[in-house]
């Protein structure tokens, strides 16, 4: 049983908006799966379904093999954190510590509960010790570390992120990064994402799902998918590393363990020594 699943998932806005055309999907616990696409391609739409912000026109979305339905939203949205775009949509409350608190409490859990869930949300996103803070006063990276806390403080087994990376300078995306890859190797946390980032996409995804008009059109391995040339047939582009190895493949160089730089560095150490 897969944690989190969509089969067949069709969704119509207004009556004629197609935006989701019989989409599939999978995530497994601890995996991180990343989505990708040109804009309006479904991808948000996609993932509001994941904690019932809408439900399917026709299809079936699964959370650990429960159907997402409107009476057992609440259950739902207890297990599948989602984190909007811009963290100000999110971030409700006049001090950090009271939003990251305002889950747990709305969940109905008991205020000692909360208070440690607090302590450890905000110690595993590295904002202790801004309890006490407006969240006004914050940069647009330690909201998204906030409203990250506020998801984790109610004990989710997924996280859902739009476009976590957005307006984050590489040392914060870097940053958030890691923290998400902590909570997957340290919690088992299964991480569901949007990004135009292709380049962070070999060293962060387990899996990889492209969407195009409403549709998966495929899915894989970072690997697999990236060395498709098709990608760039449909307005993404193909991290500069592919690239690379793509050129190296077609010119008949055999490269071993692709798609890290180690290996691409072999891989001209061994040009450059044959040539000696």
């Amino acid at each position: 049983m897969h944690i989190l699943e969509a089969k067949d998932v069709h969704h119509v806005y207004e009556g004629k908006i197609h935006a989701l055309k019989g989409v599939n999907f999978r995530a497994d616990r601890g995996e991180v799966v990343a989505l990708i696409g040109p804009n309006g391609a479904g991808k948000t739409t996609l993932l509001k379904h994941f904690n019932g912000l809408l439900f399917p026109s026709s299809g079936k979305v699964y959370v650990r093999g429960v159907e997402v339905r409107k009476e057992n939203l609440r259950d739902i949205r207890r297990e599948v954190g989602f984190l909007f775009q811009n963290p100000d949509d999110q971030i409700i409350a006049p001090t950090v510590e009271q939003d990251v608190a305002f889950g747990p409490l709305n969940f109905g859990m008991e205020e000692e509960m909360v208070a440690h869930n607090v302590k450890d949300s905000l110690e595993l996103v590295g904002m202790r010790g801004y309890e006490d803070r407006p969240p006004h006063t914050l940069s647009y990276g330690q909201k998204k570390r906030v409203a990250i806390a506020g998801l984790l403080a109610c004990n989710p087994s997924i996280l859902v992120l739009d476009e976590p990376f957005s307006g984050l300078d590489p040392s914060g995306k870097r940053e958030l990064m890691n923290i998400l890859l902590r909570l997957r190797d340290d919690m088992s946390l299964t991480v569901v994402y949007t990004t135009h980032d292709v380049n962070s996409i070999p060293e962060f995804a387990d899996r990889l799902y492209v969407m195009y008009g409403g549709e998966v059109v495929v899915n894989g391995t970072p690997e697999e998918v990236l060395m498709d040339r098709n990608l760039e047939d449909i307005g993404l582009e193909t991290p500069i590393m592919f690239r690379i190895f793509r050129e190296l493949v077609n010119r008949g160089i055999d490269v071993r363990n692709p798609f890290t730089l180690k290996s691409l560095l072999d891989t001209i150490e061994g040009l450059a020594n044959e040539k000696k």
